[in-house]
């Protein structure tokens, strides 16, 4: 079983230096192209928080002090096709470690083999080592830094698609009436395209989006989009328990809110209600079981009312009986031409 690698966070400065080379191998999940970047981050002082080898990779950087430094990583990956940057400024998933939290970066390719796979870590381990001094700004940076701990319920999304364009997104979930006008206004100053999907009955999914065919031109207007967010983003996080509709707003809030003991019995109540299949009680099965008799009682009942509606049918039509009694006299005399022609 693996100690260091079990969906969880685990912060690298709490692993003893004896067991690191052990940690960075279980999270490379066997595989060396991983293996050597995680083991340059590492060397680097760059905190990670996740990865994925194979189909899908992707890795995970925690928002941490100096994070221009990894400027020249986010220019690397938006040169590659089928590659994204994807910022979560909120943090993730409430249940994944207790710096669930902080904002963290996740570059990505979206490639099926493992030999681009592996190609994708190796020109980030090259990129880090050979530029990483370069002491750079990046426009989804320059967002994340101003939005950082604001509790927006946004995430940020740059693609290099395989058809030679290039894609960018300022995306949301689960918003408030309220919350939702706010950014609409906003992000339409910067000519952003929305859109709104109906994920489900209770569930939309807001995006606001800008496309372009030039790498030059799209970066200048996400560059533009910072500027605009810099000067006119006032909105202060909700207080108010019952206005979060986001659930790693909520934990956060209740993270701050709750001693410690009392906001991890909180989160695991909420594993369990997330997770964990609810146990019927011996009434509900006896009520469940007796439901479904009753439904198979009335299928038989529809089944033979339907017979008895056929033959009622063709009784009482105009030529119903005599169209029987005709049938029935052209099916004897076939039976006796069919007898005959057998003798």
């Amino acid at each position: 079983m693996s100690k260091y690698n079990h969906m969880k966070s685990i912060p690298i400065e709490s692993i003893p230096k004896d067991e690191i080379k052990r940690a960075i191998s279980e999270w490379a999940e066997g595989d060396e192209a991983l293996e050597k970047l995680l083991w340059v981050c590492y060397e680097k002082n760059i905190k990670t928080s996740g990865s994925h080898a194979g189909a899908g990779p992707f890795i995970d950087f925690k928002y941490q002090e100096g994070l221009n430094r990894i400027v020249c990583l986010l220019e690397k990956v938006q040169t590659i096709k089928g590659s994204d940057i994807y910022v979560l400024i909120d943090g993730g998933n409430p249940f994944s470690g207790d710096d669930f939290d902080k904002a963290f970066i996740s570059l990505g390719n979206e490639t099926e083999y493992k030999d681009e796979a592996d190609k994708f870590f190796d020109s980030l381990s090259e990129t880090l080592e050979n530029n990483m001094d370069e002491k750079k700004e990046h426009p989804m940076l320059k967002i994340l830094n101003t939005l950082n701990n604001k509790d927006t319920g946004l995430r940020l999304r740059f693609k290099y698609k395989k058809d030679d364009t290039y894609e960018f997104s300022i995306e949301a979930s689960n918003l408030d009436d309220e919350r939702y006008k706010y950014y609409s206004n906003l992000f339409n100053k910067t000519n952003m395209q929305e859109e709104i999907l109906d994920m489900s009955e209770h569930h939309k999914r807001y995006n606001w989006k800008i496309k372009s065919e030039s790498l030059d031109d799209i970066l200048g207007k996400i560059n533009n989009i910072s500027d605009v967010i810099k000067t006119d983003f006032k909105l202060e996080p909700e207080t108010d328990e019952r206005k979060i509709t986001n659930f790693t707003l909520l934990a956060k809030h209740k993270k701050q809110n709750l001693p410690k003991k009392e906001f991890d019995n909180w989160l695991k109540e909420k594993r369990k209600e997330f997770f964990e299949p609810k146990r019927d009680s011996q009434e509900n099965k006896k009520e469940r079981k007796e439901l479904l008799k009753q439904e198979r009682k009335l299928l038989e009942l529809r089944k033979q009312n339907k017979k008895e509606n056929d033959m009622i049918k063709t009784l009482s039509s105009p030529n119903g009986f005599l169209d029987i009694i005709f049938g029935s006299i052209i099916t004897i005399i076939i039976g006796i031409i069919i007898f005959m022609i057998i003798k």
